[in-house]
């Protein structure tokens, strides 16, 4: 199935596209847009976090 023409000539057209700067600066924006999304549910589960810890002392 790897050796299919259509598939090789797909993952080559992906591999040509990733090296451009236009797809390089997409990911590493949507990388950086999932680092502040994990980093912010941190953050808002905090308080609760603080509130147990209180609760237990």
């Amino acid at each position: 199935m790897t050796d299919h023409p259509d598939i090789v000539a797909t993952g080559a057209r992906y591999d040509r596209m990733a090296e451009t700067p236009a797809a390089q600066l997409t990911d590493g924006l949507t990388m950086l847009a999932g680092l502040f999304v994990a980093l912010l549910g941190l953050a808002a589960m905090m308080p609760m976090y603080r509130a147990k810890r209180a609760a237990r002392s």
